[in-house]
C-alpha cells in the first residue's frame, strides 16, 4: 500500500492506504482540515496541497493514491494543542465533554473527583467530507452512507481517549458527555435524521441517550448524549440554557450563531425556541477565502484612518477569513461606503479603500480577499438571523427593546465584535448594551453535566420546556427576511 507523508508547520504524520484512496479523505483521517469547504465535491477549489520535491500543487479531492506520496499543507488546520496544568493523578477518575458540532469538534478532559480541566482540544467535523451542511449531509444517510458519518466522529473521539490516555497515562475514561444539533446528535447515535430532511421535519428520537461504550464501540464506560428539544433545536442549545442565568421577571435572549440559527427566549417563567438555517457563512465554509477558527483566520478587521488592520487567530501570518473577520470586513466597507445598502459593491466610491477592489473582489491582502459572493452568503444569514430574532420576540407579544440580556453562544458568537452586528443589521440596534458574547455555552453546559450527572433530569425538563415555533410558518418572517437583506434600516419597524 502506499504510503502518504503530510508536513504540517512542525508536524509530520505518515500512514498506509489502500491504493486510490482519495487524497482529501487520507487528510481527514489523519487529523488535518482538508480544506474543501464543498465538502470535496470539487466546486470550491479551496483543496490545493504541495507535492514536496515536485514544486506544484494538486486538488486534493482529485486526487488519488497510487504510489507513495510526499505533501505539505498549509499550518491552517491541526488539531488545538492540549490546554493543561499538570500531570493529573492516575488513581483519579477521569471524564469528557463533547460538542459535537457541524463544523467543529471540542473535547474537554476533565477530573471527575474535584472537577479541574486538564485538557482541551479541538478539530475539524471528519463529516465535512459528506458536505457542510446537515441537509446534504441528511442526503447521504439516503445514499448509504449512515455508517461512515456516524463511525467518523467516532473514530475522532477515539483517537483524542487514546492521545489523552497515552499523555497523561491514565486507562479509562469513565464518561463522556455529549452535546450537539439534532443531526449531529442522530449521526453520532447511529440512526438515520432522515425525518429531519424532509416535511414535516420529525426525528427519530429528541430523548436524552445512554449506553455502554462496548455498545458504541468508544473507549470509554458510559456515554451521554444530550437531549434535543425539537428537530432544529438540540442538546447543544440544552447545554447552552444550562449556563444561562435566567430571571423570570426578565426577557433574555440566547442566540447560538453557526451553520443553524438556534433561539431561546426566556420571558416571565416561560421558554421559546426557534431555528434558521443561515448556511455556513458564520463558520467561514463556502467564502471564497473562508476558513474556520484556526491559526491565521484573520479573526477582526478594523480602520486606522483610511486604512484597515487586522488580527489573525494565533497570531500566525494571514492565511483566510473566519466568521468574525467577514463580520468585521463587511462593516468597514459598508461604514466606508464601499458596499451600498444593497450589498452591492460600489466601483465609482471615492474612499482610499477603492484601490483594493477590482473586478469585484476586494483584496484585504494578496491571499485573502472578499468577493460579491461572499457579501450574499453573509446577507442571507444575517437577514436570517435578523428576522428570526425579531419573529420569535413578535410571536410572545415583545418589543426589542423590551429585551433585558441578549446571549451570544459558539465560537463565532464568542469571537464577533458587537459593534459590526449592529452595523450590519445583524442585530437590531436596541440591544447596543445588553449584549455580551458567552463562548462555546454547548460545551460549558455539557462539562456542568460530566460533572454534575444530577443536571441529566435537569436538561430533560429543559428540552421538555422550551416552546417552538415554526418560522416558515409565522407571520411576517418571509416579510422580516427580505427587509434585513440589506444594510440600511427598513422604514418601518417589522414587529
Amino acid at each position: 500500500m502506499p504510503t502518504l507523508t503530510v508536513t504540517c508547520g512542525f508536524q509530520t504524520r505518515c500512514q498506509e492506504f489502500p491504493v486510490g484512496t482519495r487524497l482529501y479523505d487520507a487528510l481527514l483521517l489523519l487529523g488535518f482540515d482538508a480544506g474543501g469547504a464543498c465538502g470535496g465535491h470539487g466546486t470550491c477549489g479551496k483543496c490545493g496541497v504541495e507535492i514536496l520535491y515536485e514544486n506544484r500543487s494538486v486538488s486534493a479531492c482529485h486526487t488519488f493514491l497510487q504510489t507513495d506520496l510526499s505533501i505539505e499543507l498549509r499550518d491552517t488546520a491541526v488539531t488545538d494543542a492540549p490546554q493543561r496544568s499538570a500531570r493529573p493523578s492516575l488513581a483519579d477518575c477521569y471524564g469528557i465533554a463533547m460538542d459535537l458540532g457541524t463544523t467543529s469538534l471540542v473535547f474537554y478532559l476533565y477530573s471527575l473527583s474535584d472537577g479541574k480541566k486538564w485538557a482541551f482540544r479541538s478539530l475539524p467535523n471528519p463529516q465535512r467530507r459528506f458536505w457542510a451542511d446537515v441537509i446534504t449531509r441528511i442526503d447521504h444517510c439516503r445514499e448509504g452512507f449512515l455508517p461512515a458519518q456516524r463511525d467518523s466522529v467516532r473514530q475522532a473521539l477515539n483517537e483524542v481517549i487514546a492521545d489523552w490516555k497515552r499523555e497523561f497515562g491514565f486507562s479509562v475514561i469513565e464518561r463522556v458527555v455529549v452535546a450537539g444539533n439534532p443531526t449531529m446528535s442522530h449521526l453520532f447515535w447511529g440512526i438515520s435524521p432522515e425525518g429531519i430532511g424532509v416535511a414535516p421535519y420529525v426525528p427519530a428520537f429528541l430523548e436524552r441517550k445512554t449506553a455502554s461504550g462496548n455498545e458504541l464501540g468508544i473507549e470509554a464506560e458510559k456515554i451521554v448524549l444530550l437531549p434535543s428539544i425539537s428537530a432544529f433545536l438540540g442538546g447543544d442549545m440544552v447545554a447552552g440554557a444550562l449556563t444561562v442565568s435566567w430571571d423570570l421577571h426578565d426577557s433574555i435572549l440566547l442566540i447560538d450563531l453557526g451553520t443553524n440559527g438556534e433561539i431561546i427566549l426566556g420571558h416571565q417563567g416561560r421558554f421559546f425556541g426557534c431555528s434558521a438555517a443561515t448556511g455556513p457563512a458564520f463558520e467561514g465554509a463556502n467564502l471564497a477565502c473562508g476558513m474556520g477558527g484556526w491559526p491565521g483566520a484573520i479573526c477582526r478587521v478594523g480602520k486606522n484612518g483610511d486604512d484597515l488592520v487586522w488580527k489573525t487567530i494565533a497570531e500566525e501570518p494571514p492565511i483566510g477569513l473566519c466568521g468574525s473577520g467577514l463580520v468585521d470586513l463587511i462593516s468597514c466597507l459598508v461604514a466606508a461606503g464601499l458596499i451600498d445598502d444593497s450589498g452591492a459593491f460600489d466601483p465609482e466610491s471615492t474612499h482610499p479603500l477603492r484601490s483594493r477592489l477590482c473586478n469585484d473582489t476586494f483584496y484585504l491582502t494578496e491571499t485573502v480577499y472578499l468577493t460579491q459572493k461572499d457579501i450574499r452568503q453573509f446577507q442571507l444569514a444575517k437577514a436570517a438571523i435578523r428576522a428570526a430574532v425579531e419573529t420569535l420576540l413578535a410571536h410572545v407579544g415583545i418589543e426589542p427593546s423590551r429585551v433585558d440580556q441578549v446571549v451570544l453562544a459558539g465560537g463565532f458568537g464568542f469571537y464577533l465584535d458587537p459593534d459590526a452586528a449592529f452595523r450590519t443589521g445583524l442585530l437590531p440596534e436596541v440591544f447596543r448594551g445588553k449584549t455580551l458574547s458567552a463562548g462555546n455555552t454547548s460545551g460549558t453546559g455539557a462539562v456542568l453535566c460530566l460533572l454534575d450527572p444530577g443536571l441529566e433530569p435537569v436538561a430533560d425538563r429543559w428540552a421538555q420546556a422550551v416552546e417552538t415555533l415554526d418560522l416558515m410558518r409565522a407571520p411576517g418572517f418571509n416579510d422580516r427576511f427580505v427587509d434585513y437583506m440589506g444594510f440600511g434600516e427598513p422604514e418601518e419597524e417589522s414587529m
